[in-house]
């Protein structure tokens, strides 16, 4: 499904969900908590930046921001993770989860906006989940 013309999504990749360090670990300084590969060290707060910068002339400029960018099935810029081991394996020292995620469709009910059914109502088969096979880029240069 297509987002909606208001809004966008990026997919910013090689990035995990804060700012990685040097040199390269398992274990975040932060907290202690471990990870199956070292964490990565990928600073992503200039291309936070240039997508709120985007976003502000979006809305007191009406400049449209870049078209979405994230991995599909549907122009293969995503697989299925089952695809991905191979990759994985082929890497010294990286392993491969032996149960990846996956992603169950949920039935919200008519009026999910206001949680007035149970979300957790299942409404059929698991989707297949899927991974990004190639970086898709957002494109043009950072606003300064």
């Amino acid at each position: 499904m297509a987002p909606a013309a208001s809004s966008r999504f990026y997919h910013f990749a090689g990035a995990q969900h804060s700012a990685g360090t040097l040199p390269l670990t398992d274990t975040n300084p932060v907290d202690g908590a471990r990870g199956q590969q070292a964490l990565n060290s990928v600073d992503y707060n200039p291309l936070l930046r240039a997508a709120l910068v985007r976003m502000d002339r979006w809305v007191s400029d009406a400049e449209e921001p870049p078209p979405s960018r994230y991995p599909r099935l549907a122009d293969a810029t995503a697989v299925e993770p089952r695809q991905l081991r191979g990759v994985f394996t082929a890497i010294p020292g990286v392993g491969f989860p032996a149960h990846p995620p996956q992603v169950m469709r949920l039935d919200f009910g008519p009026d999910a906006a206001t949680a007035s059914s149970n979300p957790w109502r299942r409404a059929g088969m698991c989707q297949r989940s899927s991974s990004p096979t190639r970086r898709p880029s957002i494109g043009g240069a950072m606003p300064r």
